[in-house]
């Protein structure tokens, strides 16, 4: 899981310093260490960092969730656009080769296989 730590030191001319720690993390609760200090300090606190985290954690499968949905529905569309273009064009290069067109129905049909099988070497990757 991801964690970020940044600390900053400031000191001035005369000798006096500043120091600043930022800590990030994404885990699932705080450590353990930080809860019992808390516990120490007020033992009512962890039972609502408990709650919290427990509502921000379904706040967050909500959120991937719904990320899902609309990454399958783009692809499910992106599918659906593919498949309607291909069958577009070969319907094109079958009207032009009943009409005597024979290289320029070859030339579709081999661009638009051509392109399909780059969309599917470019997805796989």
């Amino acid at each position: 899981m991801p964690q970020k730590h940044t600390a900053v030191e400031v000191q001035d001319q005369s000798g006096n310093q500043l120091r600043a720690v930022s800590q990030e993390n994404d885990f699932p609760l705080p450590p353990a260490d930080e809860l019992q200090k808390l516990h120490q300090f007020r033992p009512d606190l962890v039972d609502k960092v408990l709650e919290m985290t427990e509502k921000e954690a379904q706040a967050r499968r909500n959120r991937w969730c719904t990320i899902d949905k609309y990454v399958h529905r783009q692809n499910m569309m992106s599918a659906g656009g593919s498949i309607a273009i291909a069958l577009v064009a070969f319907g094109g290069a079958i009207y032009l080769a009943m009409n005597n067109h024979d290289w320029v129905a070859f030339g579709l049909v081999g661009s638009t296989l051509g392109v399909v099988v780059y969309a599917i070497s470019r997805a796989n990757k």
